[in-house]
């Protein structure tokens, strides 16, 4: 089991890793993509920290990658990646 820091919330780590990556697609929108408690009635943001111990490090640099290329899509950015 893992407890979410932000909320304490406890679930199943496998659980969550594959609730995590739902996350792992970079044609959501800005405003769908927050990381958030799965309990429905929570939705608390979940902090790096449990991103991490439950995602690794490598897979939540892939994560924070995606997260940037979102942000960089939205209309009133000027902003291109290279």
């Amino acid at each position: 089991p893992y407890t979410l820091q932000q909320c304490g919330h406890t679930f199943c780590s496998a659980c969550l890793s594959a609730y995590f990556d739902t996350y792992f697609d970079a044609t959501i929108s800005y405003e769908a993509f927050k990381v958030t408690c799965p309990f429905q009635q929570c939705r608390a943001v979940c902090l790096m920290r449990d991103l991490v111990a439950v995602l690794g490090f490598e897979r939540m640099a892939r994560l924070a990658k995606i997260a940037f290329q979102i942000y960089i899509r939205r209309p009133e950015n000027n902003l291109a990646q290279c």
